[in-house]
């Protein structure tokens, strides 16, 4: 066979001209990115009362990877959360929020950020343009829920978290919630049954 088909520089370059124009471009997904946000999130939640380390969180995520300074930069705002620099690692999750749209995740934090400082009226106007957007979902249904709680429109706040129950009635944090609110609002009947759910 190979003498009959030599391997001539004309013939490599025919193979290699074949092989760019049947090949399939590598698309890329974006799961990485919220899979290795979601676990430095994870780390920050479980943390305690341990000081937060940007080493620590980045544990495990390959320092290579094409979006591992997006990774480095949450990793940096939730470190910056942690110590109490809250403007700080507000910019920070705003810049990459907006970088990264599609990353609920840092959205999400930024929006906690906001409710840590007391900023409800921006938070409202970014669920306005999320809902302009259609880009609504279950977290930004539960960062509404605590922005009408941190603005004393209690009512609202557990209507709109009972109508999130609704939809994830396995939802332990919720009915947790729950129970907590109604137990503040004096609504002992919906106390019980919530805690009945959560315990």
């Amino acid at each position: 066979w190979a003498r009959s088909h030599p391997i001539t520089n004309e013939r490599i370059a025919d193979i290699s001209q074949r092989t760019l124009i049947t090949q399939k471009p590598v698309s890329k997904h974006g799961y990485e990115l919220a899979f290795d946000i979601l676990k430095v999130y994870q780390r920050a939640s479980i943390a305690n009362n341990d000081p937060l380390t940007k080493k620590a969180l980045l544990k495990s995520i390959d320092p290579l990877s094409a979006h591992y300074s997006i990774v480095s930069m949450f990793a940096q705002a939730l470190v910056n959360q942690a110590d109490t620099h809250m403007e700080i690692a507000q910019a920070q999750l705003e810049k990459l929020s907006l970088a990264n749209p599609n990353a609920g995740l840092i959205w999400y934090q930024w929006m906690q950020s906001l409710l840590q400082q007391g900023k409800t009226q921006a938070v409202f106007e970014q669920l306005k343009l999320r809902k302009e957007y259609r880009a609504v979902n279950n977290l930004s249904l539960w960062i509404k829920t605590q922005a009408l709680r941190k603005n004393n429109e209690n009512a609202a706040s557990i209507s709109s978290l009972i109508e999130l129950l609704e939809e994830y009635p396995t939802w332990l944090l919720g009915w947790q919630t729950l129970a907590d609110w109604s137990a503040k609002d004096q609504r002992l009947q919906l106390n019980h049954v919530a805690k009945a759910r959560w315990q």
